[in-house]
């Protein structure tokens, strides 16, 4: 299975979903940014713990919408990093990361990859695969 549970929280629980090459690329995405970005890292990870135990913050500047992508949501940290995700009934599904600073094509290829793995989502519990 693609997908596969991260953290449990009291509110929702928190997966994160893979590629067509079963990549985790939020895991990537992370770890790299742990280095690299050691603040935005620690504000993501709060944002998702946070949001496990108590929900998505409607602060739009941390909690957003993705634009043109309406079923899309990205907890985003001050320095411009974004963790790409969509919630399903008690769940929280991360897709995948990206830095703003890469440009609006890094974002845009990032939203369609990420609308990919939504799709994937929704295919394998439809199949009862998840």
């Amino acid at each position: 299975m693609p997908f596969r549970q991260i953290l449990l929280g009291t509110e929702f629980s928190v997966y994160a979903g893979s590629t067509e090459d079963r990549r985790w690329e939020i895991d990537e995405f992370l770890t790299v940014l742990e280095q690299s970005s050691p603040s935005d890292w620690r504000k993501l990870v709060s944002l998702i713990v946070k949001s496990a135990n108590d929900g998505p913050p409607e602060n739009d500047e941390v909690c957003r919408v993705v634009n043109g992508a309406s079923e899309l949501y990205e907890f985003v940290s001050p320095g411009g990093s974004c963790v790409v995700w969509f919630p399903y009934a008690n769940s929280i599904i991360l897709c995948l990361g990206y830095d703003e600073r890469d440009g609006r094509q890094t974002a845009r290829l990032s939203i369609a990859r990420a609308l990919l793995i939504r799709e994937r989502y929704f295919r394998e519990k439809e199949h009862g695969k998840i």
